[in-house]
């Protein structure tokens, strides 16, 4: 099933339905039978001055007889009967702004459709784009930029995998090696094993492109490279940061995906240690694929792979644009940004209790553990080892800036903040007045709103009923835990979420949503790790989502090896894992040691989805029509294993501080509804809770802890393909432009 087309389609229900839609109603009409729609993209998503658009009319319809024309200016040249027996054409030379394509027959009847333009420097859907931004396509080997938003004509690269070596390297047409490889794609064609490598610049971003290609091929995009399978995948990089700076893209040269037919799509946009703005990934994703379609051919299958960062695009980007990708392989992943985020906050202000204010009281670190959620202190550390200083707005490093650019409350107090939330401000909107700190009255504007609270929360919770770390370890642990103020900074009070802040971080997606999720299939890629940050919890929290509001997580598997962040070479077939770590490239995995390939299992899953022409929602089509084998196996010494006992034996896994404080296991709920203090909530605890200490602890939450049995009230759906162009919070779009029928 190609679930894009639902969105991508003008007038269609799918892309590949060669019925006409309904045209208007009013009369008299044009010819019924004459109409337009773009292939593209939506005809008012468009970007860069050109769109693939069809024609469809009925059988034997002279194409002379028909005029087309966009905005007064004659394109009927653009259009032709292809090849592949459809009227196609690459209208090109679109204005900025709203565009009128029509086609007439001789009797001055037909059809007209919008196509709206926006720059391909962006942006299209994701509002105000971030400033200060630094181009560098010099570096990228594009020349130098030609205008602000970083555009540069685009390169192109010939490479060969060698049938001696294994490895890519240049192939020159003037002097062909002696080496090529032949590869057999999953379509069952075999050619040679030459690739061509696109590099360009889009919506202030690189990119690259791979596919299989014959030198003396010209691609149309009614003509495709005959090498190419149809499929995508997008390679999302790891990471996360706020990075106002034209990074890379990474290496596309992903063996597993290009030796069996895929197209690869990587961009600095699509890493999250780049841009950590996950509506910009998923435009950057809607403009590239356009691209693709209009230069290579229809897209199939859009399938998305990437670590850690890369995981919460995929995520994200299924939960706020479904349809942009048919089907995610999420590995040491994440549901998204946000949720980690609480973690994050609660292990640096953990760190800094137990070491600094109370480590009298905590000689054991098997009991900061417990409070953690983790069977170590490692996770915690770790966390606030590689993203602590991402904290602190005052950190130019984390924004690729320039120090004198950056904020700081005394010296700079309207410069650039280096802050997830701060980048993302068109998105998630300002801090009301009523929240203002000092700074923020005397420049007169608020800083990007925070959703994170732990207003409520009693830190080690469940340690504490269970009798693992004593009473007065927890009264002290919640009396001094504190918080953190928006600039980073300890205070001793608890922090609380902005107004409105949760609510639309449900709203806009920014906290996945398994309602949207369940319109992709997910096949998880887990190596087993609980030493630093990418703990296998957080695969199970995904799952608790989707069985929490749909009853069943059939739409998802989970592949676990021994390998922290890898697994098994039995799934981790090819660089792509390494790629989006943002790692050095690991040797490409033998294509016999890839038994249980995730790209081909979700290939030949998409597939069966697509052929499934029942009309039944997308949601259990996917689940009818999961493949046999597409089922939780673990790798234990090498061999695959589908009994889940054994596998949760051999690959426990724990939690996180938010539900050691009591929070539900999905992690969502980050405003928590309050109750009262009740002594019988401490019922069994040895020794008891004394009256000083019950005393204190109402000392520390006046207005009551959190009540975890009721949802958050700002808890609600998510509102996909929101549009941030009239500023933060979205407004959602309306239906595809459909054509219309021309009077005579």
């Amino acid at each position: 099933m190609r679930a894009a087309l639902l969105l991508l389609a003008v007038g269609l229900a799918a892309c590949g339905n060669s019925k006409p839609p309904a045209l208007s109603t009013d009369t008299p009409v044009g010819n019924p039978a004459l109409t337009l729609k773009t292939l593209s993209n939506r005809a008012d998503l468009l970007s860069g001055g050109d769109a693939l658009v069809e024609l469809l009319a009925p059988s034997g319809t002279p194409l002379s007889t028909l005029h087309f024309d966009v905005g007064g200016r004659d394109v009927s040249a653009a259009f032709a009967q292809r090849e592949n027996g459809r009227v196609m054409g690459l209208v090109e030379g679109l204005a900025l702004g709203d565009n009128r394509l029509q086609v007439r027959d001789a009797q001055g009847r037909g059809a007209t459709l919008t196509l709206s333009n926006h720059p391909i420097g962006g942006p299209v859907f994701s509002g105000p784009q971030i400033q200060p931004w630094i181009c560098d396509t010099a570096t990228n080997g594009l020349g130098p930029a030609l205008d602000a938003q970083c555009n540069a004509p685009s390169t192109f690269a010939l490479m060969y995998k060698s049938a001696v070596t294994q490895q890519f390297a240049a192939y020159n047409p003037d002097s062909p090696p002696d080496d090529v490889a032949n590869t057999t794609t999953d379509a069952g064609k075999t050619v040679p094993y030459i690739v061509r490598v696109e590099t360009g610049a889009m919506n202030r971003s690189i990119y690259k492109i791979a596919v299989l290609f014959d030198p003396t091929e010209t691609p149309a995009p009614w003509s495709p490279p005959k090498g190419w399978n149809g499929k995508l995948e997008l390679l999302f990089g790891g990471g996360t940061a706020p990075h106002h700076f034209q990074d890379p893209a990474p290496n596309p040269l992903e063996d597993n995906a290009l030796r069996n037919g895929f197209m690869v799509m990587t961009s600095g946009h699509n890493v999250h240690g780049s841009n950590s703005n996950d509506n910009v990934s998923a435009e950057m994703v809607m403009m590239i694929k356009e691209h693709i379609t209009e230069q290579y051919g229809e897209i199939a299958q859009t399938i998305s792979i990437g670590c850690s960062g890369g995981a919460n695009q995929q995520y994200l980007i299924a939960t706020q644009y479904p349809g942009l990708i048919d089907g995610v392989i999420p590995t040491c992943s994440y549901p998204d940004l946000h949720t980690p985020a609480a973690e994050v906050y609660a292990c640096v202000q953990m760190n800094r209790y137990f070491n600094e204010i109370s480590p009298q009281l905590w000689p054991l670190t098997t009991q900061q553990a417990e409070v953690m959620g983790h069977s170590s202190i490692g996770p915690c550390q770790a966390w606030e080892a590689l993203f602590g200083a991402r904290l602190d707005p005052k950190i130019a490093a984390g924004c690729k800036l320039p120090a004198d650019q950056v904020y700081h409350p005394d010296t700079n107090p309207t410069g650039t903040r280096c802050l997830i939330y701060d980048y993302m401000v068109s998105i998630v909107g300002q801090r009301n007045p009523s929240v203002w700190g000092p700074v923020e009255k005397k420049i007169g504007r608020g800083f990007a709103n925070r959703d994170v609270s732990t207003e409520g929360f009693q830190f080690g919770l469940l340690a504490l009923k269970a009798n693992r770390i004593l009473a007065e370890q927890f009264v002290d642990l919640n009396e001094k835990i504190g918080g953190m103020d928006i600039d980073g900074v300890f205070v001793p009070e608890r922090m609380k979420a902005d107004p409105g802040a949760v609510a639309f971080a449900h709203r806009g997606g920014l906290i996945s949503d398994a309602r949207q999720l369940a319109k992709v299939p997910i096949i998880e890629l887990r190596g087993h790790d609980d030493a630093e940050i990418h703990t296998d919890d957080w695969t199970y929290v995904v799952r608790a989502r989707l069985d929490r509001h749909l009853g069943h997580h059939d739409n998802m598997i989970i592949f676990t090896g021994a390998i922290p962040l890898i697994g098994d070479a039995a799934f981790a077939c090819s660089t792509g894992l390494s790629a989006g770590l943002g790692a050095q490239p690991l040797p490409n995995t033998p294509a016999e040691a890839c038994t249980h390939n995730p790209l081909l299992l979700m290939s030949r899953w998409l597939t069966a989805i697509k052929a499934d022409a029942s009309g039944d929602p997308l949601e259990t089509r996917i689940v009818r029509n999961k493949p046999a084998d597409a089922v939780d196996t673990c790798f234990i010494n090498g061999v695959p294993v589908t009994e889940p006992a054994v596998c949760a034996a051999a690959f426990p896994y724990y939690s996180n501080p938010v539900v050691q404080a009591g929070g539900p296991f999905t992690n969502d709920n980050f405003e928590c509804q309050l109750k009262a203090l009740d002594r019988a909530d401490y019922a069994g605890i040895t020794p008891a809770l004394s009256d000083a200490q019950f005393a204190r602890l109402q000392a520390v939450f006046p207005t009551g802890v959190c009540d975890w049995n009721k949802p958050s009230a700002s808890d609600q759906p998510s509102v996909p393909w929101l549009n941030y162009k009239s500023g933060p919070y979205g407004q959602p779009m309306s239906d595809a432009p459909v054509a219309k029928a021309l009077r005579k």
